[in-house]
């Protein structure tokens, strides 16, 4: 007998394990149930709400099961399993809203469990937290993983599938390799338990609230300084669910191959970007054409440069390609607006009440030019001074007199 079959990829989305995670009050509970009654209809889903969230209680239709606790979870769950043809002919999906509640209430559940089975024993301390349970060292924690993954494994036995929403937070991790830290958007329950889940998991959207942001300048300019504060207002937002971040802030997951990075938070535009990746993954010819595809769309919409950066672009082509060092090439735009050849001292001595005094238009008009001929290096040194400024901005005479003397 010969094993191994090829795999066709199943268009059924019940088969998908899908979780969408988010914020509390972003949508997550109504557009969940949304995807599920449009794709599966009003028997084919079952939303189970789960702990104390009580998502669904001001969701009009939705066909739901208070789950306070994780015996009642259990309950419902082998109910399921053990009547599916009889009593849940049509259920396709069940949803669990919050997998971060359930774990919270199976810990509970386990500590009580561990007890019962050990309890009489000689010597036995029972145990108060889970941390206690199972002799400790994350043993009742993997218990409880283990609970969990074969409920979920018997129901999609059964011919159910799970779906799944979760709250996030912002964390902070630290890169294996260059140590540095990085914040990020994930689930706010224990890595532990989310790793399983994840790991069963064929994608996890990130829904998250997309804002447009910009400065104003507010109140009279700093006689000093010359500059006026300046406050950020938001100018407009549209809550949008990530699929993919290749800047890895959202700690989304993909298995489908062909599935965008984002979309809007609608029930629709998920379940179009599922099957539109499910459908191109199972053609051989779409999965050659989309790669290519999405590429130039990205690079359309996204690549946006500013004259300086434009420049930098073209001397590293240059360099990758064996053409001249960059220094050959036209020479590199300077880091502010205007432009000017005009030398002028750098004292104005004209000024009888002012003699010696520094002369800041004097100072960027011989900049300027200087910055124009200087070599890669020393621009780079004046854009660190710079930092992020145009010349046009600065008014201090400390920071002019540091450009002058690189350029020297």
């Amino acid at each position: 007998m010969a094993y191994g079959k090829k795999n066709v990829i199943s268009t059924d989305l019940s088969k998908l394990i899908f979780g969408l995670l988010g914020e509390p009050g972003i949508g997550k509970t109504t557009t969940i149930y949304q995807m599920a009654e449009k794709e599966f209809g009003e028997d084919g889903y079952l939303l189970l709400d789960v702990g104390s969230e009580w998502g669904s209680e001001y969701i009009n239709g939705v066909v739901a099961e208070q789950t306070e606790t994780f015996k009642k979870f259990m309950e419902v769950t082998n109910d399921i399993i053990k009547n599916k043809d009889t009593e849940y002919p049509n259920l396709k999906v069940v949803i669990i809203d919050t997998i971060d509640s359930l774990f919270e209430i199976g810990e509970p559940y386990l500590v009580k469990l561990y007890n019962q089975e050990h309890m009489g024993e000689k010597g036995f301390i029972p145990a108060k937290t889970i941390n206690a349970a199972e002799g400790g060292f994350m043993h009742g924690q993997d218990r409880l993983i283990e609970i969990v993954i074969n409920q979920l494994v018997k129901l999609r036995k059964a011919g159910v599938g799970f779906w799944y929403t979760g709250h996030v937070k912002r964390r902070s991790n630290d890169d294996a390799f260059s140590g540095e830290s990085y914040d990020m958007i994930t689930t706010n329950m224990s890595q532990r338990y989310f790793a399983a889940i994840r790991n069963k998991s064929h994608a996890i959207g990130i829904a998250y609230i997309d804002r447009t942001l910009t400065k104003q300048e507010i109140g009279k300019e700093n006689p000093v300084t010359k500059e006026k504060k300046t406050i950020t207002r938001v100018v407009s937002e549209s809550r949008k669910v990530k699929f993919r971040d290749d800047s890895y802030t959202a700690d989304s997951k993909s298995r489908l191959e062909y599935i965008v990075d984002e979309v809007s938070l609608s029930a629709d535009e998920i379940l179009k970007a599922l099957k539109d990746a499910i459908t191109s993954g199972s053609s051989p010819t779409k999965a050659k054409k989309l790669p290519t595809k999405a590429k130039e769309e990205t690079f359309e919409k996204h690549i946006t440069v500013t004259e300086d950066e434009a420049e930098e672009l073209r001397d590293i082509g240059a360099v990758i390609l064996g053409d001249e060092e960059p220094e050959s090439h036209e020479v590199e735009t300077a880091p502010w607006d205007e432009d000017t050849d005009e030398e002028i001292d750098l004292f104005d001595e004209d000024n009888e009440d002012d003699v010696g005094a520094f002369d800041e238009n004097a100072a960027k008009a011989t900049i300027r030019p200087a910055f124009k001929a200087a070599d890669a290096e020393t621009k780079k040194i004046i854009k660190g001074i710079l930092n992020g400024a145009k010349l046009a901005d600065v008014h201090d005479e400390k920071t002019l007199k540091a450009i002058l003397e690189a350029l020297a």
